[in-house]
This record gives structure tokens, sequence and C-alpha cells, in this order.
């Protein structure tokens, strides 16, 4: 009897141990979320096959464990998951969406980066410039692409971000090599053609170097991650009027030669006033003081016009207006407010982008897009991304969270 217990007891005991290593071995490796996926950069637009669209990155911390039969401890690993989404410009919905990279969070060199749209798709940063195509998101041309179809300039073909810039002006991927020449890539034959020249009207200065410095990204609000930088206190209509949101202050300050336009004043509510004005023989803006009036008796605070490109308003047809931003009250509970503000001085919608921060504008046609968050509860890092579309029209408002069927 004492030995078939103990024998009962020892096949027991092995068979818990046999679990165990099991266990240990077999058990797949644990994969969680540390923090939802959030917005990282621009939003890039993409016209593209006869479709309207905007591309953005977002990244998503991860730690991935598993048990290692040393001693029972636990492998951990943290990492990041990028992934490359696409949505409709005008709809906002989620057309498509693929992860590009996973990186250990230790690595920050090789973290993508949008660099910008050309005609036949998306150059992004990837441990190397990379084109995707707008469609299927799949990598049409790469750095080692480049170097098989100009062997020739193989040799001094840098490898570091810093290099390579999507250029406005030349429509296309610029890069600057290693001993100091300017390059442009066709997307369809990945061979490259001289830059300088296009580069060099640029900038005043007309060289090349400053205009690779300075060139403007295209598909992309200039002040995308400055959302103040996207407004401005005044411009000029047609029937010789200047249009300003001015505060108190600025208003007892107005004097005949304004200047260019500036940011609106964030202390307090700026009202909405028109002023006669004349170029003046050095072809400045002069105003007429005497003429300067409020139109309507709406304030904003913190009110300034939204620029749809560098200093020009976001004016909407139909009746003549241009949108206006403002916040509903100040403080972090604050929340961000889109008016479309007739040349009467009338509000012909308000809508509430029910954002208390805001870090991207960007202009899809008819709508005007916004990404940030609803609160500023921390720790930050475990908030929800917004996605805002707002029609220009009508004010209607659709709103979509970053993280969506990711």
């Amino acid at each position: 009897m004492k030995r078939n217990g103990f024998l009962r007891a020892l096949i027991i005991f092995t068979a818990i141990i046999g679990l165990i290593i099991t266990f240990i071995v077999f058990l797949p490796e644990q994969v969680r979320q540390v923090y939802p996926p959030r917005l990282y950069g621009p939003l890039a637009r993409v016209d593209a096959g006869g479709r309207k669209m905007f591309f953005y990155l977002t990244v998503e911390e991860k730690v991935r464990s598993k048990f290692t039969s040393r001693r029972s401890n636990t492998f951990t690993e943290y990492f990041s998951v990028y992934r490359l989404c696409v949505r409709d410009a005008e709809s906002g919905r989620l057309i498509k969406s693929e992860i590009i990279s996973e990186i250990k969070s230790a690595i920050q060199e090789s973290e993508p980066k949008i660099l910008g749209p050309v005609k036949n798709g998306l150059w992004i940063w990837n441990s190397g410039p990379k084109l995707y195509d707008p469609v299927s998101l799949t990598v049409t041309t790469d750095l080692e692409t480049i170097k098989k179809q100009n062997p020739e300039i193989a040799g001094v073909l840098p490898k570091e971000i810093a290099f390579f810039k999507v250029s406005e002006p030349n429509a296309a991927l610029v890069i600057k090599s290693l001993d100091a020449r300017y390059f442009q890539v066709d997307e369809l034959t990945a061979k490259i053609t001289d830059a300088e020249k296009i580069l060099e009207g640029i900038t005043w200065r007309k060289t090349a170097e400053d205009g690779f410095t300075y060139t403007k990204q295209p598909g992309v609000y200039a002040y995308y991650n400055y959302i103040y930088g996207n407004l401005i206190n005044s411009f000029l209509a047609g029937k010789g009027i200047w249009h300003g949101l001015l505060s108190k202050r600025q208003r007892e300050q107005l004097f005949k030669w304004p200047g260019a336009p500036g940011q609106p004043d964030k202390d307090g509510q700026n009202r909405y006033y028109q002023v006669r004005y004349k170029l003046d023989d050095r072809q400045e803006i002069e105003l007429d003081i005497s003429t300067a009036k409020q139109t309507g008796d709406k304030s904003f605070l913190q009110g300034g016009f939204i620029k749809r490109k560098e200093q020009m308003v976001w004016d909407v047809p139909n009746p003549s207006s241009t949108l206006v931003m403002s916040k509903d009250i100040l403080g972090r509970d604050g929340k961000f407010v889109i008016h479309r503000l007739g040349r009467d001085g009338k509000i012909i919608w308000s809508q509430s982008s029910d954002l208390s921060e805001l870090d991207q504008v960007a202009d899809g046609d008819n709508y005007i897009v916004l990404a940030g968050f609803k609160d500023q509860l921390e720790p930050t890092r475990n908030r929800v991304g917004i996605l805002v579309w707002i029609d220009q029209n009508t004010g209607k408002k659709d709103e979509f969270s970053v993280s969506e069927d990711l």
C-alpha cells in the first residue's frame, strides 16, 4: 500500500513538473497595450487615382512578455507599432491601414516619418526613404532601388533622414548627396535628375542649399503642429475693405499703416471690424481709421481667422464668409469652436469641435479637418485621439477615433 501511494505521488509530481515545463516552453508570448494609438506627425493630403485622401501615421506602445526557462523569469520587451492609415478627405471614412514598422522603444533614429506626397504615392522615412502606393500601401521604390537605377552616384547617396525632403516646387523627393549635390527622384522609374535649378528659385538668396533648407512640404499645413500659427487677425477683401478680428487694446492701437496680418490677441474677446483702405505711393496698405466700425455684435474668445494658405484666409462662398476659430471658455476645459462669419457680421453657423486640446488643422476641400483630444486628463498618453470633419458650408460635424479599426 505504501509503495502504491509513493508511486501515485511520484506520478502526480512528475505530471505537474511536465505541465510546468510545457507551459514555460510552449506558452506563446503575451503582448499587451501600454498606451493606445496616437497620431504621429502630420495629416498629409494626397490626391491620386481620382481620390482625395489623408494619410497619417499612428504609433501604439506595447509590451511583449514571455516566460524563460531560467528560474521561470519573465522576458519583457517594450516596442512601438507604427501604422500607416488612409482616410477619405471628404467623408473621413477609414479606407485602409497597414502596420509598416515595429521598433524597440529605445531605438529613436529608426522611427518612421512622413516626408510628403508626390503624384503617385507618399514618401515615408522608414529605415530609409520608401515610396508607398496610395491604394495598396505597399512599397514601390526605396533607397536600394534608387541606387540600382543610378549606379554612378550610388556611392554618395546618404543614409540619414536630414538629407531627404519632398519639395513642393520640385514635386518630387529631393536628395542632398554626400558631396553636396542635389537630385530629385522620378517616382515611376527611380531615376534621378538635377534638382538645383528649381531649388535655387525658392529663396531670395538663389542658392540650392537655402532652397533645400526652406522648401515647403506639400500636402501638409505649414503650422500643423502649432495651432495659433494657422490663425491671423486681418485680411483684405474686394471693394477696398480691410477686415480685422481685434481686441479692445488692438482697436485702440490701430493706425493707418497696419502692416502684415498678425496673430489674434489670446488674452480675451476679439470683435469683427471693417475699415476702408487704399494703397499709398509705396503700394502699402493705408487705412482710413475714420471709417472703422464694428460689424455685428458677436465677439470671439481668442478668436482668429483660419488660414487656408500662407496669409490667405479660409473663405467660403454663397454667401461670402470666412471661417473663424475661437474658444468657448478659457482654461484647460475650454473647447475649440469653428464659426462661419458672414461679411455682414452675422454668424451663419457655429460648431464646437468638442476638443480641448487641438493639435492639427488640415484642408479637406469642403471640410475643415481637426485633430486633438477631448480632455487633458493625466496621464495624457492614455487619452484617445480624435479626428473631426466639419462641413464648411453647413457646419455638420463627424468625428472618428484615431484608434478606429486598428
